[in-house]
């Protein structure tokens, strides 16, 4: 990368064949449970994906106070999960989306992110791996944007593969990261070792996850808008973090 020009990250390895399905070998490598599994700080795979999204961070971006983007990085988003999603239209779906609005323009106010190239959508299945395990690229980069909070694509990674070892949902996942301390204590030191801070220097431990899990369930929605008809993924990624929004903003 040359620098914060204004074309997006060049591909790091060729575009492989259809029929090669790129993102399984890293679906190995990353994700399911089992007894003797290294933490996610402790797993080289997923140490190489930060590493590689710091250097794209450095590359493109440049710290902003979020306070001013909030509008940009949010409203999109959450104007899609009002529109598409039916349980977020009225009663609980409704507060917690109010909820989580509020929350979301409170912790942007003191934070400091990064705006530049931003994947959207990195998880394990857009990881390349060679032979040995080595991150050869990252793929998937058509709903990237050049102006995003950058330090977005670290925590997605890092929940998508905390979600993949546990097997539990991501929205329950986030959920729990709503609630202090926030995220679990690896995650949050290898989120700050890697210049990917939960809170943006901001204060709520909770911002990054959020922003994670509203911009993942909207490009979800944006995809396949079945998604918001489905009564199943509502309940395991959706209705978790409304609720435990709804309650933050009880107590406020």
């Amino acid at each position: 990368m040359a620098g914060p020009a204004a074309a997006g990250p060049r591909p790091a390895a060729p575009r492989p064949r259809a029929r090669a399905r790129p993102g399984t070998a890293a679906r190995h490598a990353l994700g399911g449970a089992g007894p003797g599994r290294p933490p996610p700080g402790a797993d080289p795979v997923l140490d190489a994906v930060l590493d590689l999204l710091a250097a794209v961070r450095r590359a493109t971006g440049r710290p902003v106070p979020a306070a001013g983007r909030g509008e940009a990085w949010t409203a999109e988003p959450l104007g899609l999960l009002a529109s598409e999603v039916r349980w977020c239209r009225s009663g609980a779906g409704a507060e917690g989306l109010a909820a989580l609005r509020l929350r979301l323009h409170r912790a942007l106010r003191g934070a400091v992110l990064t705006e530049g190239w931003t994947h959207t959508d990195l998880h394990p299945g857009n990881v390349l791996l060679d032979g040995r395990r080595a991150v050869t690229g990252l793929v998937d980069w058509g709903g990237a944007l050049p102006a995003g909070p950058a330090e977005l694509d670290a925590c997605t990674a890092v929940l998508t593969v905390r979600s993949a070892r546990d097997g539990r949902p991501l929205g329950r996942l986030v959920a729990d990261a709503l609630r202090p301390p926030g995220l679990p204590a690896a995650d949050r030191a290898l989120l700050v070792r890697k210049g990917a801070a939960p809170d943006g220097g901001g204060g709520d431990p909770a911002l990054l996850p959020l922003l994670a899990w509203l911009w993942h369930v909207a490009g979800n929605v944006r995809k396949a808008p079945g998604y918001g008809r489905s009564t199943w993924w509502t309940a395991g990624t959706v209705a978790p973090v409304l609720r435990e929004s709804a309650r933050w903003a009880r107590g406020s």
